[in-house]
């Protein structure tokens, strides 16, 4: 490097609040240094910037801003040649005007995405994911994006309620699928960005990045999202009958003999898990066996199921939660929901149609009598399932959910 630029690397690192940078450089300590070699009109491509030697490189590569002004000028005259002598029809020619001026607005999407806290240092691959985040946005609705103002979540959005994201917003359904859709990976910590979390820091001005337990923070609470099909846990092992038999076995062999625990163990309806706690619940109770223990051995099987949160009590134990089938699978989601909440330590959770832009917040507070109004229903895709008394199985503990 020339002693130029060793006075304008002395000049940066003034300006630094620590004295000094070291590669990979932070988007903070590259917008001051491009400020000092503006100041000397020079320009410098900060993009190219993530290790010593591409700023080495980047030095060398810079040229005086009027330079560079008349090199673009050129290029500019080229790209109007070019189109003028191709055969476009208009929507071809529509399709560049639009993709051109979205590419124009990069600096100013790269500052609202800073705004809110998306810089290089909010992701594990740096730059990469913030430029993902603007090629996704300037593919679409750039200057809708630009002109939105992010509304209150809270005074928009009903608790416990079908909401929708576009009549709230205000927004096309095509900028809300396009912020709804990025992901653009892990967090600085590691975590997934999941589907919705972007756009909902970017919409609601009350809604913040990532804090800790949950994917968002609104309220002081984690946040988290589910969209369509969402599970309060790991997906269970499809088709396989290794899990419910296991189970029954446990459930029915202190209880159970002979034929009849044969009988509980083959009857395929047992495969879902409130048709087969109620089974056995009737079988002890009606010869006279110890109901409490009965009782007590499934909430250790079903606590065992659902994080050993010691939950399960709450919602079968005593023998008039175990009469109406429908209502003690709408109890699984309460156990299900309630014992996840305190496992991930989040106080509120969204769950969303991700083909609609309908949403139900719920408080956990409130889960209970969310799922007891029917907010949300174990199904597939947009679907509930049909049949109220069915939707959770042995191998399946965490099945998918939807708003209803």
């Amino acid at each position: 490097m020339s002693m130029n630029f060793d006075k304008i690397v002395e000049e940066w690192f003034y300006r630094l609040p620590k004295g000094y940078a070291i590669a990979p450089y932070t988007e903070q300590e590259l917008s001051v240094l491009d400020a000092v070699m503006t100041e000397h009109n020079i320009a410098l491509h900060k993009a190219k910037i993530n290790e010593v030697d591409q700023l080495d490189q980047a030095f060398l590569d810079a040229k005086p801003i009027k330079e560079q002004e008349e090199d673009i000028k050129s290029l500019t005259d080229k790209l109007i040649d070019v189109i003028k002598n191709s055969d476009l029809d208009a929507n071809e020619l529509n399709f560049f005007i639009k993709n051109i001026a979205n590419r124009g607005l990069k600096g100013t999407l790269k500052d609202k995405l800073l705004d809110k806290g998306y810089d290089a240092d909010a992701f594990k691959v740096g730059d990469a994911a913030v430029n993902y985040i603007i090629d996704k946005i300037t593919e679409s609705e750039a200057t809708e994006f630009l002109e939105y103002k992010p509304t209150s979540f809270e005074k928009t959005t009903k608790l416990g309620k079908t909401n929708n994201f576009p009549k709230l917003t205000g927004m096309s359904t095509k900028l809300f699928r396009t912020l709804f859709d990025i992901e653009p990976g892990q967090d600085a910590g590691g975590s997934t960005i999941g589907k919705g979390e972007l756009f909902l820091a970017l919409a609601f001005n009350d809604i913040d990045n990532r804090g800790g337990g949950g994917d968002l923070t609104f309220k002081g609470k984690n946040l988290e999202v589910k969209g369509t099909g969402g599970r309060l846990g790991q997906q269970g092992s499809r088709g396989s009958t290794a899990d419910h038999i296991y189970y029954l076995e446990q459930l029915g062999e202190p209880f159970l003999q002979g034929i009849e625990l044969q009988e509980f163990l083959d009857d395929p309806k047992n495969d879902n898990i409130n048709y087969a706690i109620k089974d056995l619940h009737d079988r002890v109770k009606n010869t006279g066996g110890d109901i409490n223990k009965a009782i007590a051995k499934i909430n250790r099987i079903l606590d065992t199921l659902y994080f050993n949160k010691g939950l399960a009590k709450t919602y079968f134990g005593k023998s008039s939660d175990f009469k109406d089938l429908a209502q003690m699978k709408k109890n699984l989601l309460k156990l299900n929901a309630a014992s996840y909440a305190i496992k991930t330590r989040i106080g509120y959770i969204i769950f969303i149609n991700t083909d609609t832009g309908d949403y139900v917040l719920i408080e956990v507070s409130d889960l209970d009598d969310s799922i007891d109004a029917g907010a949300i229903n174990t199904g597939k895709k947009s679907a509930p399932t049909k049949n109220p008394t069915l939707g959770y199985k042995w191998n399946n503990p965490h099945p998918s959910l939807v708003i209803t």
